[in-house]
Order: C-alpha cells, then sequence, then structure tokens
C-alpha cells in the first residue's frame, strides 16, 4: 500500500481515552493516532478526517452543541469542507424548492410568516445557547429567516445556509431531547441549555410555548435534512 498499515499507540493514551472519552497521540508529521471508547465510535467515525488531523472536539461534544448532532454536524461539515458549490446541479431547483418550503411551514407555525430582519449569523459556529426561552425563538427566527433570504436569490451563500441549517437540526434535536425530559426535574447547575428548554416547554404563554409543539420540533428537523440533501448534490470536494 505504499505506506505501513499498522497504528502504533501507547498505553498512556489508551488509558487517556478510557478516562476521557477519547485521547490523541502525535505521531510526528501531522499523524495522530486516536484512542477512544466504544461509546464514542459513532461519532469518531463521522469526525475521522477531523480527529486525525488533531482536533477531537466534534468527537468529545456534549449533546447540547450542534456538533453531537450527527444531521447537524454532517450539514456543517459539508458547508466547511466542500472546495464549491454547483447551483447548476441536476435536481437543484426542487431541493431548493423544498428547503423554502419547510422553512415556510416553520415560520407559519410560529406565527413570524412576515419575520423582521434577523441579525447575521457568522460563518464559524451557530449562536450559542441563551438564557430564556424567547432568545431560541428568535434564533429559530433569524436562521429560517436567513435561509430563506438566502435561497430567494440567484447566488445564495451556501455556507450561511449550511451555517443556518446546522442551528436548526440541533435546536429540534435538542428540544426533541427535551421534550422527553419534560416530566424530570431540572436539577441546579445543570447545563443552561436544558434548563432554559425545559422551561419553555412547559410555558404556556406566547411564542416561547409554540415553538416546542410536536409539529414544530418535526419541522425543525425536516428542514435540516432537506438542506443536508441539497448541499450533497451540489457540493464538489
Amino acid at each position: 500500500m505504499g505506506a505501513s498499515p499498522s497504528i502504533q499507540i501507547r498505553a498512556k493514551t489508551l488509558q487517556a481515552g478510557f478516562d476521557s472519552g477519547a485521547s490523541l497521540q502525535d505521531k510526528t508529521k501531522d499523524e495522530f493516532a486516536v484512542a477512544l471508547k466504544p461509546q464514542r465510535l459513532g461519532r469518531y467515525v463521522q469526525h475521522l478526517r477531523t480527529a486525525h488531523q488533531g482536533d477531537l472536539d466534534p468527537v468529545l461534544a456534549s449533546k447540547e452543541v450542534p456538533a453531537s448532532d450527527p444531521l447537524a454536524s454532517e450539514i456543517s461539515r459539508i458547508g466547511s469542507d466542500a472546495i464549491s458549490f454547483d447551483l447548476t446541479a441536476y435536481g437543484e431547483p426542487d431541493l431548493r424548492s423544498e428547503i423554502l418550503a419547510g422553512v415556510a411551514d416553520l415560520l407559519a407555525g410560529l406565527n413570524l410568516g412576515d419575520p423582521h430582519s434577523p441579525a447575521q449569523i457568522g460563518h464559524n459556529r451557530p449562536p450559542g445557547p441563551v438564557e430564556d426561552p424567547e432568545s431560541l425563538v428568535e434564533e429559530i427566527e433569524t436562521a429560517a429567516t436567513k435561509i430563506k433570504d438566502e435561497l430567494e436569490t440567484d447566488a445564495p451563500d451556501v455556507q450561511q445556509v449550511a451555517v443556518s441549517g446546522s442551528f436548526l437540526a440541533w435546536a429540534g434535536r435538542l428540544l426533541q431531547v427535551v421534550k422527553a425530559e419534560v416530566g424530570q426535574v431540572v436539577n441546579k447547575g445543570k447545563d443552561i441549555a436544558r434548563e432554559y428548554a425545559v422551561k419553555a416547554v412547559v410555558g404556556t404563554v406566547g411564542t416561547s410555548a409554540v415553538v416546542y409543539q410536536g409539529e414544530i420540533i418535526e419541522g425543525l428537523r425536516r428542514v435540516g435534512a432537506a438542506i443536508l440533501k441539497w448541499l450533497q448534490q451540489i457540493s464538489v470536494f
């Protein structure tokens, strides 16, 4: 094969992987070996290239960040790794229409059919956890509207759509988890993302209660899945 197929790894790296979930061993010349627990195997496979470039953050990410969700993570990966995007690819208009229809349904479900102009979301990462339910609603509105605005142009910023789509997919996944746990007591000191989301789920007034209905959560995931299909069709590697 032109190179050694074996991966030598030290006992202390294996122990570190056992202790923390995953660990790196720098073998020099930009080569890293990875030790990890079996529970991290799926995440490792998904982020194989990143891990062996020396970055274990996606492998070790907690479930409260986008990198922890396979759908959100794959959207982000394609958006950042593609060399270019071919907007003339076969089926692109239909896939784009599917995304726009999903976004329209999502905004309509939130009673935000005519939303205000959202703030810009940066390319490097989606908005982080916030401290009140209304802010999560605003972030969902911002991401959905940004996708709509970009895809209604002839030359959309594909990376921006990927960032916003990754956030919506992750928000849907987080809320799925929270909804399943809504009957449980939220102890003081738990991660703020779960805490504010649980408070919103049990809320009874305003948009912060509407956003946690099942159809909204499913809508977030559907938009994410549609964006992933679009990216897979137009991305050039």
